[in-house]
């Protein structure tokens, strides 16, 4: 199982039932459930703040696009902004209802997004990433 993934949804609903899908998936052991991007950059800049504290760095994050105070893309330019360097290490896969063709070449060509999935997130889609490499050793029995 992958040790830690963040969402950042503002659907609460959405993420709840994300946190029933990894469970049964056996998906990952931590679930970082976070309502916006405001939320999730304050998430990190406390983290880079003071190391020590009890937040934790993702291994993988789900990041929607569309969702009031920060929508998904400020979310990622406020970061690459202020925090570049910890954004190299995460690994972000774009999750969104759009139909919007250019989110998805926006999320093809932006260097810190690792792939673009269509809502809503399921198991063959979980089971597809669980082959990728970088995290397949999470998964090898």
């Amino acid at each position: 199982m992958i040790p830690n993934v963040m969402c950042i949804e503002d659907d609460t609903t959405t993420l709840m039932l994300f946190e029933f899908l990894f469970k049964d998936e056996n998906f990952c052991q931590n679930f970082i459930p976070v309502e916006n991007g405001q939320l999730a950059f304050d998430y990190f800049e406390t983290y880079m703040k003071n190391k020590a504290d009890q937040k934790i760095i993702p291994n993988l994050i789900f990041l929607d696009l569309n969702m009031p105070v920060m929508g998904g893309w400020e979310f990622l330019e406020t970061m690459e902004n202020i925090f570049p360097d910890l954004l190299t290490q995460l690994n972000i896969i774009v999750l969104s209802s759009s139909v919007n063709p250019k989110d998805q070449d926006l999320a093809k060509e932006n260097k810190f997004v690792m792939d673009f999935l269509d809502k809503p997130l399921v198991k063959d889609q979980l089971n597809a990433l669980k082959q990728k490499a970088v995290f397949k050793d999470y998964f090898s029995s």
